[in-house]
């Protein structure tokens, strides 16, 4: 599938952005984080959306031991000019009752005023993939946008949508992003199947093939800019290509080429970001030179 080289050059010129799940614990003042923030300092010109979860979403363990630390690790990057912080809420595909992941982001909001902490908006995870709920999609969006203490960041993560099209509604809702493909570069390790379901390695045709020949049905040209990848289990080979240094700068220039709105690669799974070849120095490095080619 070729793309013109007017709208190569029309998509090259936006940048893309770095979105990070880190699901790890930010340790004492911070320190597990450090390297994170670290990374998104030396590269100042990226920007980063960072996703922590508190228990799968609550965002208030400030009233247990463990308060101190989320407080230090969340100002630490929540304080970087080129970071939006963002709690993650989960929504069970709509099921959940929208009062209770209401609850949830209003935990989120408070971290503000309690602890000086800027929450740059929610991620909500286990969002629709398919077009059953738009109504409740869009109470959230507007409820988080509304309320003070949080930022204006909204990302759903649909995760593997595989039916064209079937996001227009929710694009329409204008997220900051929607995660519309979560999925691996490996698809083994140590025994463990990394792209389960209908998950299929990412790239494994060349740079740029799970874009052009899959994503590209599924969300459309004119929604790459709001639209977020997802690459776990960036080791061994997707059989096209092992995972180092070179295969993850031209994997990520593909995705700069083409306009999409933010991506991030990851050794493991969300709670590794220091594990090589993919650690957090590295990508932050790699995706912000592949934005300057």
């Amino acid at each position: 599938m070729r793309f013109s080289l007017l709208s190569l050059c029309a998509a090259s010129a936006a940048a893309t952005d770095l979105l990070l799940p880190l699901y790890t614990y930010p340790g004492t003042n911070g320190a597990s984080w450090s390297s994170v923030a670290s990374a998104l300092s030396s590269n100042s010109a990226l920007s980063a959306t960072v996703i922590i979860n508190v228990s799968n979403g609550p965002g208030d363990p400030f009233g247990t031991t463990d308060g101190p630390a989320w407080a230090a690790g969340g100002k630490l990057l929540a304080d970087l000019p080129n970071v939006s912080l963002v709690g993650y809420v989960h929504c069970t595909r709509c099921q959940r009752a929208i009062a209770d992941v209401k609850a949830d982001i209003a935990k989120w909001a408070s971290w503000k005023s309690s602890q000086g902490v800027n929450v740059g908006g929610i991620f909500i995870d286990e969002s629709p993939n398919d077009g059953s709920c738009v109504q409740y999609m869009s109470e959230l969006t507007q409820y988080i946008r509304s309320l003070d203490g949080l930022g204006d960041s909204v990302v759903y993560n649909a995760g593997f949508p595989a039916t064209p099209n079937i996001l227009d509604s929710y694009f329409a809702l204008n997220p900051t992003y929607i995660s519309a493909f979560e999925t691996c570069w490996s698809p083994t390790s140590n025994g463990e199947d990394l792209c389960d379901g209908s998950y299929t390695p990412y790239d494994q045709d060349g740079y740029g093939t799970s874009i052009d020949n899959v994503l590209k049905d599924w969300v459309g040209t004119e929604n790459y800019a709001k639209t977020a990848i997802l690459v776990h289990g960036f080791h061994g080979t997707n059989g096209f290509a092992t995972a180092n240094s070179e295969s993850l700068l031209s994997a990520s220039e593909a995705i700069v080429a083409r306009g999409i709105g933010a991506a991030v690669f990851t050794t493991n799974h969300w709670i590794t970001p220091d594990a090589a070849p993919a650690d957090i120095q590295t990508m932050a490095t790699t995706l912000n030179a592949a934005n300057k080619k």
